[in-house]
């Protein structure tokens, strides 16, 4: 191979990831970084004493990490600990019961009792399920689809297993229980699509979850891309921080450098861009390329966008769970508030994040959480007043788990604070503060969604969130993994 120079654009896991694709295959790869830390939202912080998880927590396919480590004939089991979770995650619902989802007997103990003699249904649902995964992951997960044809040739597929259906209408043939409908379509949510209309092609994520388990890493998500960022310097890789890449020089279809805020300029044969795709094409690359994609964003529907209240409490409340899920009694009502627009319920859809469940704090007799709170994004909704609006659903998150399974919370919480879509769209050029690019609607996905290579500039690819194969940390690491494959194969 022809190693060249490889500049990486962003230093978040996509980037990161392709950056260590990129030098195991000997290029000489630089990461450009706007912000002060590595790992974008998947960073870990402190604050009060405490320390906070600032994005993704759930670690779904370990295997995806370790070959970056790999690649370089090291073992990330030297590096990280990975400790497993139990249960994966709580349902917690309105009427005060409860679903614990994991795996193997106790899944199945749990189905018994919230929906007696719905088992055969969801072994119904589980085969249906696997079906998804093998084509849908194993087969198409890391592989690129910039081509039509790629497309064109899923068709027969898609049809046949009718993986066009929303995933909730999907999940709804197999269940009569309206609580396990709930538990098996909600996950889209942590990939940035409503199970309203998210397709049922992504219901291969409960056999993804079953296949590898669901993990925490100790230290939390910082700590993984701490090992990261150690394994890219030991190996060579360059960093350039506090840099925002302001422009690109083109030279015909072929980008010869970047050049950022503070008017460095760095050249390169590759470009990897870990961007968000829409914020890339429509302000870094010059107007005359790139022009059906900025006639897509105009019309494309990005994912609901994401408030996250940290805080700490005073107490511990010992019998919480690592992941909980709160769900509000209008199901459809409230995903439709996120994802068309319309009044954000008073008793909120809730992710609760409680990492001391499954890494205890020596000495501590209090802990850090985090509550995510699935919001409209800023196109959907460009006129809430974040100021008035974050307060008030602090103050609705607080009382929903005061009231659902944290007594007293509100008189022993000890410092909080919170992002709102604002924070997304500043911070991390997301476009229009969305939490996970363009949503994963099926004219959103595969062939449709922003490709890993750039049609109008030769040498420019894409990883990340918004790319293929999509959100979640197995979809941002696959699409690095395709992109290393194409270099490798396409050479510069």
């Amino acid at each position: 191979m022809n190693c060249q120079r490889a500049v990486v654009l962003g230093g978040g896991l996509g980037g990161l990831a392709i950056a260590a694709r990129l030098r195991a295959q000997g290029h000489a790869t630089t990461i450009v970084e706007r912000n002060a830390v590595l790992g974008g939202r998947a960073h870990t912080f402190e604050k009060s004493g405490f320390t906070y998880d600032a994005g993704p927590t759930v670690v779904t396919a370990p295997y995806l990490f370790g070959e970056l480590f790999e690649l370089f004939g090291e073992r990330i089991e030297d590096h990280v600990e990975f400790l497993p979770v139990t249960p994966w995650y709580r349902y917690s619902f309105p009427d005060g019961d409860y679903f614990n989802y994991g795996s193997g007997d106790a899944l199945y103990a749990e189905i018994e009792r919230v929906a007696p003699g719905e088992l055969d249904h969801y072994r119904q649902f589980s085969a249906y399920s696997a079906k998804l995964f093998e084509r849908g992951y194993e087969q198409l997960g890391a592989a690129p689809f910039h081509r039509v044809g790629s497309m064109l040739r899923e068709l027969p597929f898609i049809v046949k297993t009718r993986a066009y259906r929303s995933l909730y209408g999907m999940v709804s043939s197999y269940f009569k229980s309206e609580k396990l409908r709930q538990v098996f379509a909600t996950p889209s949510l942590l990939v940035g699509g409503s199970p309203l209309e998210t397709p049922a092609i992504y219901g291969l994520i409960h056999t993804l979850e079953q296949k590898w388990g669901v993990w925490y890493a100790k230290g939390g998500t910082g700590a993984l891309v701490e090992a990261l960022v150690s394994l890219l310097e030991r190996h060579g890789v360059e960093f350039v921080m506090n840099a925002s890449v302001d422009a690109l020089e083109l030279n015909r279809d072929r980008i010869t450098a970047v050049r950022t805020d503070s008017g460095e300029r760095i050249e390169g044969e590759l470009f990897a861009s870990n961007m968000d795709p829409a914020w890339a094409y429509d302000n870094l690359l010059p107007k005359t390329v790139g022009k059906l994609w900025r006639w897509r964003n105009k019309h494309a529907r990005f994912s609901f966008g994401l408030f996250v209240l940290f805080f700490n409490t005073r107490c511990t409340y010992e019998s919480v769970a690592h992941h909980t899920i709160v769900l509000q009694s209008d199901y459809e009502g409230s995903l439709e508030a996120i994802t068309r627009g319309g009044q954000i319920s008073d008793e909120p859809n809730i992710y609760l994040h409680r990492p001391a469940a499954t890494q205890p704090i020596a000495g501590s007799r209090g802990e850090s959480y985090y509550a995510l709170v699935p919001v409209p994004n800023l196109k959907i909704d460009a006129n809430t007043d974040w100021g008035q609006m974050g307060a008030q659903l602090e103050a609705n998150t607080i009382r929903t788990l005061e009231q659902r399974f944290m007594p007293g919370l509100s008189s022993e919480i000890g410092d909080s604070f919170y992002t709102t879509p604002i924070h997304f769209r500043d911070r991390f050029h997301s476009s229009y503060g969305a939490g996970f690019s363009i949503s994963p609607d099926l004219t959103q996905s595969a062939w449709f969604r922003y490709h890993n290579l750039c049609s109008s500039v030769k040498n420019l690819y894409f990883t990340g969130a918004g790319t293929h194969p999509g959100a979640g940390m197995p979809g941002v690491l696959n699409s690095a993994k395709i992109v290393g494959d194409l270099i490798a194969v396409r050479g510069t």
